[in-house]
């Protein structure tokens, strides 16, 4: 399967700057990036009151309300950005090192259809979950494949309409069927963001079937 990296042509014709101070240089200076509010534990915890079902704990790492950080995942997403999985990485790893919490056996971030790959050129999920392996030394393993093609769960704004788009949406990757070192320990489930929880608990919903003990998803923030 081609997958096109366009963000290295886009960087090529549009060099970046800084999406709030308009510097050159990055997508975000990092005196910008350092004002981004990093959740307490307290905090994360209250935004993931009504956490989805399957899920044992929903961590968030910052706020919705900040319209940098929501420039920054919207330009990640939709514009083909895929240096920004440094500072959104970045962002998360602060996030993480700040609360005490046992250390996840296994990363999986949530799958894209490989249509939807191919649109996009990377997985935004993936490439943050690189980040993440590469600060703690975990692993990072793709269990979770797409069983269908989905629509873009931003484009409901009714919570029902989401939760049927998604519903068993994933599958376990076939290369990892069967049993695994990592059912009885938990996995970080990992995508950019959290609305509902309809693609987290579906997902989860998905690796609890292969006999996974515990699933914590973490998310950039949660809109």
């Amino acid at each position: 399967m081609l997958i096109v990296d366009k963000s290295k042509i886009l960087n090529l014709l549009f060099p970046p700057y800084c999406l709030n101070c308009q510097q050159y240089g990055a997508y975000v200076c990092p005196a910008c990036f350092g004002k981004i509010k990093i959740n307490s534990l307290a905090e994360s915890d209250a935004l993931a009151k009504n956490k989805p079902k399957y899920l044992d704990k929903l961590l968030i790492a910052s706020d919705w309300q900040n319209p940098l950080l929501r420039q920054l995942i919207y330009e990640f997403k939709y514009r083909f950005a895929k240096d920004l999985k440094k500072p959104l990485g970045l962002l998360l790893i602060r996030f993480l090192s700040q609360i005490t919490l046992p250390q996840p056996a296994l990363i999986v971030p949530i799958p894209l259809h490989p249509k939807r790959l191919r649109w996009r050129g990377f997985n935004q999920a993936q490439e943050l979950g690189k980040e993440l392996a590469k600060e703690y030394n975990i692993n990072m393993a793709n269990l979770l494949k797409r069983a269908h093609p989905t629509k873009a769960q931003m484009s409901f704004k009714n919570k029902t309409q989401r939760v049927l788009n998604i519903k068993n949406a994933f599958v376990l990757n076939p290369e990892f069927t069967g049993p695994t070192a990592f059912t009885k320990s938990t996995i970080l489930l990992l995508d950019d963001i959290c609305t509902t929880g309809a693609t987290l608990n579906q997902a989860a919903k998905a690796l609890k079937r292969t006999g996974v003990k515990n699933v914590w998803g973490l998310t950039l923030a949660r809109a």
